[in-house]
């Protein structure tokens, strides 16, 4: 971060202090959340979690490890997906479906597939493309499913994320939670 430009390193100092603020909600003892070589964050022994950020907002979801396996929140302007990046972020069958759902479906399927990433990766360690999860979004309940189109780590093609949808202050904000394994 020593090299981070100053509104970097301020997202990223507010994305650490969401985290603080979530470790004491939780009654966690405070900790400090480096980043990893790969730039992810590096929980204390014993939690999950995942963070956004942007230059007016900062979250962060925490949870005891044991409760669920893997959480990944994403926080978009509520704003249409430029056309440059939906062309690369949305396969064919995406693009088609929102441009039948509204100006604003293009952003969540975006924002969708980010949450998943970030719930995905601290157990893969793999980085995916856009093109690895396809995502069906249900705007009358504010939820969407994300289904893999390839396997990555433990997870085999086809496998599906949950995500829940809601809109505030002029943002769209995404939650994936991934449950403990059924024994």
């Amino acid at each position: 971060m020593a090299r981070a430009v100053p509104t970097r390193r301020a997202e990223f100092a507010a994305g650490r202090a969401a985290a603080r603020t979530a470790m004491s909600m939780l009654e966690w003892p405070q900790a400090s959340v480096p980043k990893g070589p790969d730039r992810a964050p590096l929980w204390p022994a014993g939690l999950t979690g995942s963070i956004t950020h942007d230059g007016a907002l900062a979250l962060a979801a925490l949870a005891p490890a044991g409760t669920i396996r893997g959480i990944g929140i994403d926080a978009e302007h509520a704003a249409p997906l430029p056309p440059d990046i939906a062309g690369t972020a949305l396969s064919d069958a995406e693009r088609k479906a929102v441009a039948a759902a509204g100006p604003l479906a293009g952003r969540m399927v975006f924002s969708v597939k980010e949450a998943a990433y970030k719930c995905l990766y601290p157990m893969t360690g793999e980085i995916l493309g856009f093109d690895a999860m396809q995502v069906v979004l249900d705007l009358r309940g504010d939820t969407a499913t994300a289904r893999l189109t390839r396997a990555t780590g433990p997870f085999p093609a086809g496998h599906t994320l949950c995500a829940r949808i809601a809109q505030a202050e002029g943002r769209i904000l995404v939650a994936v939670i991934l449950e403990p394994e059924a024994n």
